[in-house]
């Protein structure tokens, strides 16, 4: 039985710090002098005259050895290390963008014998991840995150693509697909008004607002969690598990992920601190991510929950809890959207209101555009929407211009061959989104911030929308992507309808531009910067006020 994690217990969980990851350095030496020693005299006609039996030996000499006669193009690699010495400690869609400048669309590269396949277009993307998803739908496997620190057990990110995945997704349709979104809407309603308030009542304190505003939605929808406060435990662990997630699937940085016998060295040697440092990640994300389920299980075993979605499959026909594969099933998609909705969402309203500070000349084009549809009497409605294309432009561009994840990895199951590239099967193969959404043959100006790109006239076509991508491909992608448009859509023309997002004023009384810096990691994030937060006039300041006093629809007032 799983145990009960209360919010004590939740606020203990972040005291977890990570361990010193200088076993880098000493099994990167180590190993490759075990690999020249044993290889030596392995290549060339001497390996003809004397193969090696079959087993892991002779698939590394392959694959550092033997690349086939395709056309794989990529940068040169050194023996046995590969690509390793050339890997950059962060923005690795940087670096892979900079490759295919020299290498073209589909970029090869390997570390320590693990090959990676990077796609830096929309065609190829939609050939390899779309067209041939049966080959390219699960994910690769990390011995590092998946194993060690145990995420291809708990995490959608890193299930493998079979009847797991399928059952999780279909309970996450339930909840955050296309037909539920009515069902959602009156506690995001409610949840965005006050968002609305605290940016009122509280205007200097914004970043702080839209993460609580974002976290509490979906612990309410999700759990039936009420967050009180802002700096809610619950929301602190999203942070946790994220930066953990991250720093245990960056690409090449584990050498066990190349050499998964190096997982089967104890934690208490000392050079094995990456184990001991795998072992707190484990404890800390499993107890995360189960706290809290745990809160809604004890709430429905006590028949005082409140409705959430995971509240609504918790009892089975005969009125007992789910147990087994049920469960299981239902709290990894819990924390799913509980973990990965979070930042994402946040990520992409905080780039919003960065780039209003910037840019008056569109934040004034919006607001006018939100007058003409909903006057000086009511605050905007998920109805509006269809009336108001500039933001939909506004959120596509903040998409694009963001690229929230830069990488999305896939693995190919079996072996494939694509325009003469040969992609052996457990090949990692990535979209590189970065590239892909910055494209200067597809965007003009992709580093500058325009919502006017997605506009069709006669002088200029539209440039293309890829805001779907942004949720993933073929059969791994998400299916929240219609509650994450609509969840926008309210954020960002509520905020726009009532107040002007401005830079904040110097000591000389000057307006200071905030810079436009990113967080690095697997999920991208403006470094915290401040803004003003001004209501727009008295009337916007007391349609907030009423619509908070009343708690309904304020097309109702």
């Amino acid at each position: 039985m799983l145990e009960h994690w209360h919010v004590p217990t939740v606020i203990s969980l972040l005291n977890f710090h990570t361990c010193s990851l200088d076993v880098l350095a000493i099994i990167s030496v180590s190993v490759a002098v075990w690999l020249l020693r044993t290889c030596k005299g392995t290549r060339g006609d001497t390996l003809a005259r004397h193969p090696l039996p079959p087993g892991k030996c002779a698939k590394l000499y392959e694959r550092e050895f033997a690349r086939s006669s395709d056309n794989s193009k990529g940068p040169k690699p050194l023996p046995f290390v590969g690509n390793f010495h050339q890997l950059p400690k962060e923005d690795f869609h940087l670096t892979y963008g900079d490759w295919a400048k020299s290498y073209g669309p589909i970029i090869y590269f390997h570390v320590f014998g693990r090959q990676f396949v990077v796609l830096n277009t929309m065609d190829v993307v939609n050939d390899l991840l779309v067209k041939r998803s049966a080959t390219y739908s699960t994910r690769p496997h990390l011995v590092m995150a998946g194993e060690l620190v145990g995420r291809d057990q708990n995490s959608v990110l890193f299930l493998k693509y079979g009847q797991r995945l399928k059952e999780v997704r279909r309970v996450m349709d339930l909840w955050i697909g296309k037909n539920n979104l009515s069902s959602n809407y009156p506690v995001s309603l409610s949840v965005n008004r006050k968002l609305l308030l605290s940016l009122l009542e509280k205007p200097d304190r914004g970043l702080e607002h839209i993460k609580f505003a974002v976290g509490s939605l979906m612990l309410k929808l999700t759990y039936g969690i009420d967050c009180a406060t802002e700096g809610d435990p619950y929301i602190m662990l999203v942070d946790k598990m994220t930066r953990i997630t991250s720093e245990a699937s960056a690409p090449g940085r584990w050498l066990c992920d190349s050499f998964p016998i190096l997982a089967k060295v104890p934690s208490w040697m000392p050079f094995a601190g990456f184990k001991r440092w795998a072992a707190e990640a484990h404890e800390f994300i499993e107890k995360a991510i189960h706290a809290p389920y745990e809160f809604t299980r004890s709430s429905v075993l006590q028949g005082k929950a409140p409705d959430s979605w995971l509240a609504s499959m918790m009892l089975d026909a005969d009125g007992n809890t789910v147990s087994g594969r049920t469960a299981e099933n239902l709290w990894i998609a819990a924390s799913a959207i509980y973990v990965g909705t979070i930042d994402t969402t946040v990520s992409v309203v905080n780039t919003f209101l960065l780039m209003m500070t910037r840019h008056p000349e569109i934040q004034r084009k919006a607001q006018l555009r939100i007058d003409a549809v909903i006057g000086e009497d009511r605050l905007p409605v998920l109805e509006d929407r269809e009336s108001l294309p500039y933001i939909d432009n506004i959120i596509k561009e903040t998409l694009r211009f963001i690229t929230v994840v830069p990488i999305i990895p896939h693995c190919a199951d079996k072996d494939d061959i694509y325009m003469g590239h040969r992609i052996p099967e457990g090949t990692y193969v990535m979209a590189n989104m970065w590239s892909i959404m910055h494209d200067p043959n597809l965007f003009k100006e992709p580093g500058e911030f325009r919502p006017e790109r997605f506009e069709d006239s006669p002088d200029r076509p539209a440039e293309p929308d890829f805001s779907r991508a942004a949720f993933g491909f073929g059969r791994r992608i998400c299916p929240g992507y219609h509650f994450s448009m609509a969840s926008l859509f309210m954020y960002m023309a509520s905020i726009l309808a009532t107040f002007d997002i401005l830079p904040v004023k110097n000591e000389l009384g000057e307006d200071e531009l905030p810079p436009v810096k990113f967080l690095d990691g697997h999920i991208r994030m403006p470094h915290p910067f401040k803004f003003r937060a001004v209501p727009r006039n008295d009337r916007k300041a007391a349609l907030i006020q009423e619509a908070n006093l009343t708690n309904v629809d304020v097309n109702k007032l």
